[in-house]
């Protein structure tokens, strides 16, 4: 190849590295030629060096912060449109974004600002976080739009699988209201949702779960219980067949132990968090064995829940049929 093929090759590679902050994009490099440099310079200090790294300098390019897709000519009938390979021609300033598109949007906003917090002094950073806070509360918000009605739009989120997967990144990163009003939510749509196949499409959302219940105080949690069970018995023998619905349930009863022990509850939230033991209980012992489903993960203070709360007869009972269900990892096999 001639020097000037090498050239241009380089520089088609070195226009895919532009950047606004190289030093915070691309760390390591920059990282390692500031270390060569100084022990470089520690050498000069004792004999002469005249021979120099080579080093490619990542290109600095500053985004523009408004972008017009048109260029308006005086006295013509018509627009041209601009693009170049900086600024591409924007399609998407025609379509009209739907909302988990654009909560889509707004989250990956919020992904750019954590990584220019980074990279920002002290004293600036307060005014980004309030900004992200604005941000998230937007976009809790767009969740509950329409929320009337036997259909609210919540609902409609949790039965696509992008909707899931967006609710899973933001819960953690919600404010302990908002979480504990999310988390009721899911619960008001385990109870009320009639399909069969949530365990597969709700699976993602599990270990956010998890990050979001410890946050809870007792009267969210007992709001998020009686969401669960409130109803028939028959739709709550439907909701402990399911994985995903008996992992949510058996996680906030958990929670609620690990609270007993730690804080005193007001005593009208102590007899409802009572009644809400034994309804579960009850339903516990007369579901069928074989219909219970097996937890995606089972607390390890479950089980003494219920036995400071129940007869330890039943809740001998109890501890029998729920360890059946639980999967029991197979010992190694002999060499």
């Amino acid at each position: 190849m001639t020097d000037k093929e090498k050239a241009w090759i380089i520089k088609l590679q070195m226009i895919q590295l532009q950047s606004e902050n190289p030093r915070l994009d691309d760390y390591y490099y920059q990282e390692y030629f500031r270390k060569l440099e100084r022990k470089l310079s520690e050498m000069e200090l004792g004999e002469k060096w005249t021979r120099e790294p080579q080093k490619l300098v990542t290109p600095y390019v500053q985004k523009a912060e408004m972008y017009d897709s048109v260029v308006h000519i005086k006295g013509s009938l018509g627009q041209v449109a601009v693009s170049t390979c900086y600024s591409p021609r924007r399609a998407i300033d025609v379509v009209h974004l739907s909302a988990p598109e654009e909560m889509y949007k707004r989250l990956l906003a919020l992904g750019e600002m954590e990584t220019q917090l980074l990279s920002l002094p002290e004293e600036e950073m307060l005014g980004y976080r309030e900004l992200k806070e604005r941000q998230l509360g937007d976009i809790f918000r767009m969740l509950y739009l329409g929320s009337e009605g036997e259909d609210p739009w919540f609902f409609r989120i949790l039965r696509v699988r992008k909707g899931v997967q967006l609710l899973a990144r933001l819960l953690p990163m919600f404010q302990p209201p908002h979480c504990a009003d999310v988390l009721a939510s899911i619960a008001s749509f385990l109870r009320s949702s009639a399909e069969d196949n949530l365990d597969e499409s709700l699976s993602p959302l599990f270990p956010s779960l998890m990050l979001a219940i410890p946050g809870l105080s007792f009267p969210q949690l007992l709001a998020s219980l009686a969401a669960l069970t409130r109803g028939c018995e028959a739709s709550l023998q439907r909701l402990l067949q399911s994985k995903f619905t008996i992992s949510y349930l058996y996680a906030l009863l958990s929670h609620g132990g690990t609270l007993l022990s730690l804080v005193c509850p007001a005593r009208d939230d102590l007899k409802k968090w009572t009644d809400l033991v034994f309804v579960v209980a009850r339903e516990l012992s007369l579901i069928p064995e074989s219909d219970l489903a097996e937890p995606l993960e089972l607390p390890s203070n479950l089980l003494p829940l219920f036995c400071r709360h129940l007869h330890p007869q039943m809740a001998h009972r109890l501890q029998g049929k729920i360890l059946s269900r639980v999967s029991v990892p197979s010992p190694p096999a002999d060499p």
